[in-house]
């Protein structure tokens, strides 16, 4: 199944080439994503290390300009990037339990990583503090 992206009028602003083949990535023994930028904004406070289980990402490529700030086998995980006057940014996995098993979206983390990605996506200081 093709990406939705390419018919949905997302591709201008995607930071990937879309790959026109199945993107979905099945890891049913889980798999732990590497933190790729501990010291940007948004991965303030989050652990370098073991990061709880995912079961599920798209696979893309990330194009120059763009900050991948989590990875698994070399694919982007997280990443962010400039757009125009403002910013965008791709979690790969589905933060749904699709995606992520009840250890993810009950981590203690988790609501943090949303609240500072949204903080650096809308340039609101007071989002990325503890």
């Amino acid at each position: 199944m093709p990406s939705r992206a390419i018919s949905c009028g997302a591709k201008p602003v995607i930071s990937f080439p879309l790959i026109t083949t199945d993107d979905r990535v099945e890891v049913p023994q889980g798999f732990s994503p590497s933190v790729v930028q501990s010291d940007h904004p948004v991965m303030a406070g989050l652990p370098d290390g073991q990061w709880p289980y995912l079961l599920f990402y798209n696979k893309v490529m990330a194009k120059p300009g763009a900050e991948v700030l989590l990875e698994y086998q070399g694919d982007p995980i997280l990443a962010d990037w400039d757009y125009g006057k403002g910013r965008a940014a791709a979690f790969t996995p589905d933060a749904a339990p699709h995606g992520a098993p009840p250890q993810f979206l009950e981590w203690e983390y988790f609501p943090r990583i949303w609240r500072y990605l949204l903080g650096w996506l809308t340039r609101s200081p007071a989002l990325l503090k503890s």
